[in-house]
């Protein structure tokens, strides 16, 4: 007969060993259970006293991919995350980390760059259904970007920011899903452009970097006092690394015709090329007056579109 005192002590050391029993499993780079010599990772589930699950996902090597804790211990089961969660490369570093409630992301959430401890971007999921985001910059640690949401695909709120001076260059609001207002700005914080979007139709204005605007429909476009075609034959040079990588296509340039006929502002809107887009855009701002446009015939300021074709022989 086995002495009371024995049982108590027996039960009393096996209680917690069920409590926190362990289950390891062995997966491929699938996620899918196989045999350890084929295992890609190995993961051990424990029992809480709560009655929830944490899981621990390990590299081979023994460091930790994952940690979390589930509703049950059906870990495939997405619905089943609930807490906490961590997740690392193999060098150690965090990728990510936040908080599920049965299955849905909630709270405060972070991500981070790639080998790094820098913060890549963050998430905040408010009872609303309102998402706010935000990024950032890998080199200066500023914001790249931010958006509010409602839902997953209904946007309020977007706005981009330049990332070394740090101020805001685009905005755009939204009412029902719908976009209504996109403003551009300059780094210096001024207004660059505004479009207002009603009814399938866009009404907006465009100011230089000093405030004033400039006219966007004019009774009389400006115009070159020589042939566009005749100028770049002449001028432009075809740049030889593009050469020599066989790369042609068209650039686009926008830039100001002032109210004397200079040429200012010149940006590349798209280029195939990097190479080809610095040469057309010195192109451009190399060229003589033109004859500006005007508006009841006084002289204004107004943006223009110039396409410029790289083809090789």
């Amino acid at each position: 007969m086995i002495p009371i005192r024995s049982l108590l002590l027996a039960i009393i050391i096996l209680v917690p060993v069920l409590a926190f029993a362990q289950d390891t499993t062995y997966v491929d780079a699938q996620w899918k259970p196989c045999k350890e010599k084929k295992a890609s990772y190995f993961r051990i589930i424990t029992k809480q006293p709560d009655g929830k699950y944490k899981a621990e996902d390990h590299f081979m090597s023994g460091q930790l991919q994952m940690s979390g804790t589930y509703l049950s211990d059906k870990v495939e089961d997405k619905t089943q995350l609930d807490g906490y969660f961590i997740s690392k490369d193999a060098q150690g570093f965090t990728t990510d980390e936040g908080s599920y409630t049965a299955g849905e992301q909630t709270g405060f959430w972070k991500f981070y760059y790639k080998n790094s401890n820098a913060l890549k971007g963050t998430k905040e999921f408010h009872e609303d259904s309102k998402v706010y985001t935000i990024g950032y910059d890998s080199a200066t640690g500023r914001k790249k970007y931010e958006t509010i949401n409602k839902g997953p695909s209904c946007p309020i709120k977007n706005v981009w920011y330049y990332p070394k001076a740090g101020t805001v260059s685009e905005e755009r609001i939204y009412s029902g899903c719908n976009l209504t207002t996109v403003t551009e700005y300059y780094p210096n914080g001024r207004i660059k452009k505004q479009d207002i979007y009603k009814d399938k139709t866009v009404e907006g204005t465009t100011y230089d970097t000093s405030g004033k605007e400039i006219a966007r429909n004019v009774q009389q476009q400006p115009e070159p006092p020589f042939d566009m075609g005749s100028y770049l034959s002449k001028y432009l040079r075809y740049p030889q690394k593009a050469r020599d990588r066989n790369i042609e296509g068209k650039v686009l340039l926008k830039f100001i015709v002032n109210e004397d006929g200079r040429i200012s502002d010149v940006s590349v809107v798209q280029a195939p090329d990097p190479d080809l887009a610095a040469e057309a855009e010195r192109c451009i701002k190399g060229m003589p007056p033109w004859k500006p446009g005007t508006q009841n015939n006084i002289p204004v300021k107004v943006n223009f579109t110039q396409p410029i074709t790289f083809k090789l022989d």
